[in-house]
């Protein structure tokens, strides 16, 4: 969910003493992604090297939103997603994103949800993401 990619990314880090610059919540849209970057160009304070986004929708979002302003991307700004959807590789400059297995990802919380409503011992376990470098960063 949006907090364990969250936990996931601060955890990263501060393990490697990367500072992080803002923060921007949205709603997992690419709406709600141009939405961010339009407020955040809009408020003329300095705007990050780096957008990390925690799904490729607002990913594509954010650079929309830098495109309209003649920002590009990866030259003046770089841009990552989350969830390799198929877009991401057809959108361009093709966006950098992390895979997950999406059928093991649902087969994993249906087993723990049955478990659960079992009364058994669920085994829950986060799932490896797959770095997809790309054009965006």
């Amino acid at each position: 969910d949006d907090t364990d990619r969250f936990d996931g990314f601060m955890k990263s880090m501060d393990a490697t003493g990367t500072k992080v610059f803002a923060e921007y919540w949205g709603l997992f849209t690419k709406a709600s992604g141009l939405a961010i970057i339009r407020e955040a160009i809009a408020s003329e304070k300095p705007l990050p090297d780096m957008f990390v986004c925690a799904n490729d929708e607002m990913a594509i979002g954010i650079m929309d939103g830098l495109a309209e302003k003649g920002i590009r991307v990866p030259a003046d700004i770089g841009v990552s997603g989350f969830d390799d959807i198929e877009l991401s590789s057809y959108y361009r400059p093709g966006l950098s994103t992390i895979r997950i297995d999406h059928f093991e990802w649902g087969r994993a919380i249906a087993a723990t949800a049955i478990s659960l409503l079992q009364n058994k011992h669920a085994d829950v376990h986060k799932q490896i993401g797959t770095l997809i470098l790309r054009d965006s960063f």
